[in-house]
């Protein structure tokens, strides 16, 4: 049973995700309009507002309009209940479990965000700041850490700095602004430990992700747009299976029986 609780949390959240999407790029209040239809305005149950459900109970639209509901919407609750239940399996309900469910939620509104609209919502600091605090408050992470984790960031905006001040034309080339705002967030969040090979794999997976974009540009001096947030979350992924999956709690035989036998009580 907890096993669907978590996935049914995951639903959720991946919901409220996508109305993070949505509002923040619109600059729409969060608050006043979460449980609002985005077609008609009309106002909707708890039920109604996951994609999930929708499309397992009303043909993938609306409840409401029968407006045809986004594909990505469907995705990014699945994407994020999977990865809640995997970090369930490994961790349980600990600090550091809640800790990395808020940080997936942190990378599944920012990669989204950045493939649809090549932006990072400023949102994601402003939530992630005060997270920073409390984890250091708790005795979850350390102010070393926290420092630690920011540091990275903050050496990319003053190299960045100087390299435009040097070439004297004020532009910043390579990584966006976005990007480091999130490295940001995140580093101070999870420390230099996590951030470091994050950003390394993230260079890999990018390279084999839009390789032949960047050979192209290369060739042709154009500048085609490359959202990063996408060889991030890659590279987050990557980092659970080989971190959590390799953890001795993470039987995928006993995952399986214990569904089984919840079922049957």
């Amino acid at each position: 049973m907890t096993f669907f609780f978590i996935l049914f949390v995951g639903i959720l959240v991946g919901s409220i995700s996508n109305i993070c999407i949505a509002r923040w790029h619109d600059r729409q209040p969060f608050f006043k309009t979460w449980d609002r239809c985005e077609t008609c305005g009309h106002s909707l149950k708890l039920y109604e507002r996951c994609a999930v459900f929708s499309y397992l109970f009303f043909k993938s639209k609306h409840s409401y309009c029968h407006e045809r509901i986004p594909l990505q919407n469907l995705f990014v609750e699945i994407i994020t209940a999977l990865t809640f239940l995997v970090i369930y399996i490994t961790k349980g309900f600990t600090a550091e479990s809640i800790v990395l469910m808020f940080v997936s939620w942190m990378y599944v509104v920012a990669t989204v965000s950045d493939v649809n609209y090549r932006e990072i919502p400023d949102e994601l600091v402003i939530i992630a700041a005060p997270v920073m605090v409390l984890l250091v408050v708790l005795d979850i992470n350390t102010y070393m850490e926290t420092l630690l984790g920011l540091l990275p960031s903050i050496s990319i905006i003053l190299l960045m700095f100087v390299l435009s001040m040097i070439r004297g034309d004020g532009v910043w080339e390579g990584i966006g602004g976005g990007d480091i705002k999130f490295l940001f967030a995140v580093g101070g969040i999870m420390g230099i430990g996590f951030l470091i090979p994050m950003i390394f794999i993230a260079s890999c997976m990018s390279v084999l992700i839009y390789g032949a974009y960047i050979v192209e540009d290369f060739i042709t001096h154009n500048r085609t747009y490359i959202p990063m947030m996408v060889g991030f979350s890659s590279a987050f992924i990557l980092m659970l299976l080989m971190h959590y999956i390799s953890s001795p709690s993470f039987d995928v035989l006993s995952l399986f029986e214990n569904i089984y036998f919840t079922k049957i009580s």
